[in-house]
């Protein structure tokens, strides 16, 4: 196997025609920074450093000096210069005498990955750098650091496509160890890091990573696969349209799955980017479409590079009409709700997934960005980006009941963060408009320096979502603390626009509606944010709150709707909180109990209309559920493998073998006479199954 295939995902090779204007243009970008760049390189003979803003011996500066180098070989004019560098690099910054100083990652990955890059664009023959490459990189299934380690997830695949580049310029035999080491990486997984069935994605074995760590695995198993050529296993197309397509909103990825990267400068359209690349190399026509919609701005081809136009031209198709859609990722507490304008989003946390991440030195004041925080994606396309995370107050994220005493900034957990005992976290899909999330919560105490606890937090309380099309129903209750002024965030709004309110509602032009169904008393703040709270007063004892947002919807909508409520809330307790929306009533029972025609033996979620009821365990700890329907009449027509459905006399008893959080169903036909059962296992038995 030759580097062709290697050098044309670089360059875009014969087809990247510079009588193209988009392509000329991009070639000139690339041009125009090799030259900057060799510019302001130290290329004197007795230099310290390659520039001399990366002085010092930090691995991390050779990571970046390596960025600049590739950055440079993909301008034909620079290849002396650079092969110069790199042979200073391998004489003074990688060699394979070396010891790991700093953090693992930079030797084993950063550095690697980008000189393999350097090495094959520049044409440069530098044996001593492949034999540090080797050193640092003998088998990409294990941390040279901790050889008892194992690499999953990004990693695992980032060391598989170093293991392939390192084959191809020097030891043929190591390509097909390349290849079986992402072996691993393509099986979905059930705890750790890895893909999950419902679409989640972990690294950092408690982290929702989607978002970043996601997009680099994408990236490196598309990489590997078009370098080989392999098909794209089914597998990543399931990960395409199960993970990935919903946490994109109009070019960006979504920050609630982004862990600790959101406090760098690539922002949600930065991410979004990378994602389109990862796509465009998988050269599959079923992600046209998805790709077209992700570009549809026109900036992805005003700063691609001329590799990147080449192999969008070959991949990107009209997109589809936006569609609405609902998604409970059980495995990493994510919920999206999407309709075709905006996005509703919540990230939770429970004792299997932490809050937040905090590592080497980022996002040091991320502690509630895990505590139901919601987000609402609109026509603002800029509002998660630039300097949202480093502006906005962190002690009033939108969704998050929190304490007002100042914390100590969460430094060097070292990708740690506080989960808590809470088990109940999670909900229900019952189809694209309609599901529901719920999550018990007891805060953390302040997290200091490597972990060590600092003051105590005694708040904790009970919170649920229910989300019916175009409508939410946020309910908070049991809210209870002893240490302080506790306050519920509704809104925190990057706007100068001011509130217009009316008796039980209000509104924020470009955002939408919010009404309050208790009436209970808020307060606003306008300027640079716009915020919307409630008070729960001094150590308040089983508070409450209530609202319903309205994304979308102008002042005189709101208003109508305030007068004529779509949604009744029958409970809002620490217990049980429920709501009926038309047809439709959607329970979150925290403890066993009853609301109108339905009881639960288990704590459980539950979502129940005419036709259809879904079903989940959040505390993924019961086997099994069961709950009792009393509708006399009714008449199973399917239910998904694992669910009993036996009749009573005024209505059905359901039982579930729950497993992972997971959604089941049961579906409704008409009237039936009689009584009877339907099981359906794991083989199908029982009338029918769904999936």
């Amino acid at each position: 196997m030759s580097t062709g295939r290697w050098l044309d995902l670089l360059t875009g090779g014969a087809e990247a025609d510079p009588t193209d204007p988009l392509i000329a243009a991009a070639i000139e970008r690339t041009e125009s920074r090799a030259r900057t760049l060799m510019s302001t390189m130290d290329r004197s003979p007795g230099r310290t450093s390659l520039w001399p803003d990366l002085t010092g011996p930090g691995v991390e500066h050779t990571t970046a000096s390596l960025s600049r180098l590739r950055a440079m070989a993909l301008s034909p004019s620079t290849k002396g210069t650079v092969t110069e560098a790199l042979e200073w690099l391998a004489r003074n910054r990688y060699r394979e005498d070396m010891d790991e100083v700093g953090n693992w990652w930079e030797w084993e990955i950063g550095i690697p990955d980008l000189l393999l890059d350097t090495l094959v664009l520049s044409g440069a023959h530098i044996p001593e750098l492949l034999r540090a490459v080797r050193r640092f990189v003998p088998d990409p299934t294990r941390r040279t650091a901790n050889p008892s380690e194992e690499e999953v997830g990004a990693n695992r695949a980032d060391k598989a496509y170093i293991h392939l580049r390192r084959g191809l310029l020097s030891d043929s035999g190591l390509i097909p160890e390349a290849r079986r080491a992402l072996d691993q990486v393509f099986e979905h997984v059930v705890t750790g890091d890895g893909f999950y069935r419902d679409g989640s994605f972990v690294q950092h074995q408690r982290h929702a990573y989607t978002g970043t760590y996601g997009v680099v695995l994408l990236d490196s198993v598309a990489r590997t696969l078009a370098v080989l050529g392999d098909p794209v296993p089914e597998v990543v197309e399931r990960w395409v349209f199960d993970s990935f397509e919903p946490i994109t909103f109009r070019g960006q990825v979504m920050s609630f799955v982004r862990g600790r990267s959101i406090t760098r400068s690539t922002d949600d359209h930065a991410w979004g980017r990378q994602l389109v690349s990862a796509l465009t190399l998988l050269a599959s026509k079923k992600f046209g479409p998805l790709i077209g919609s992700l570009v549809e701005s026109g900036v992805y081809e005003r700063t691609a590079s001329p590799a990147e136009i080449v192999l969008l031209r070959k991949a990107i198709a009209p997109p589809d009409a936006r569609k609405n859609a609902h998604h409970t990722f059980t495995s990493m507490d994510r919920v999206v709700h999407k309709r075709s304008d905006w996005v509703f989003a919540i990230s939770a946390r429970s004792n299997r997934i932490n809050g937040h991440e905090s590592g080497n030195g980022e996002n040091l004041r991320g502690w509630y960005t895990g505590e139901g925080m919601t987000y609402l994606y609109n026509n603002d396309l800029q509002h998660y980006s630039g300097d949202f995370w480093s502006t906005v107050d962190m002690y009033r994220l939108p969704g998050t009941t929190t304490a007002t005493h100042p914390r100590t900034p969460a430094d060097n957990l070292w990708f740690d963060g506080f989960r808590g005992p809470d088990k109940w976290v999670g909900g229900v899909t019952l189809d694209n408009d309609t599901g529901s999330f719920g999550m018990r919560f007891t805060a953390g105490p302040d997290q200091l320096d490597h972990g060590r606890p600092g003051a105590p937090n005694s708040l904790r309380g009970t919170k649920s979502w229910f989300m019916f099309g175009d409508e939410i129903v946020a309910l908070g209750a049991g809210i209870t603390s002893e240490d302080g002024d506790i306050i519920t965030t509704v809104e925190n709004r990057r706007t100068s626009a001011k509130f217009t309110t009316g008796p039980d509602w209000a509104h924020l032009a470009g955002v939408g509606g919010y009404l309050f169904p208790a009436n209970t008393n808020y307060r606003t703040e306008t300027g640079k944010y716009a915020l919307l709270v409630f008070d729960h007063g001094r150590n308040p004892r089983s508070s409450s709150y209530e609202y319903v947002l309205l994304p979308g919807l102008s002042a005189e909508e709101t208003a109508q709707h305030a007068r004529n409520p779509k949604a009744t809330i029958l409970s809002n307790t620490a217990q049980v909180q429920a709501v009926r929306h038309g047809d439709i009533l959607a329970v979150n029972f925290y403890e066993p109990g009853a609301v109108e025609d339905l009881s639960v033996e288990n704590p459980a979620a539950v979502i129940i209309d005419r036709r259809t009821l879904a079903v989940s365990d959040p505390t993924r700890s019961q086997e099994p559920l069961v709950l009792n329907v009393f509708r006399p009449g009714l008449r199973v027509s399917a239910a998904d493998p694992g669910v009993l459905v036996k009749e009573l006399p005024r209505g059905l008893r359901i039982t579930v073998d729950a497993a992972h959080g997971r959604t089941y169903r049961v579906r409704f036909d008409q009237i039936r006479n009689g009584r009877g059962a339907w099981a359906c296992g794991p083989g199908g038995t029982g009338r029918s199954n769904t999936g």
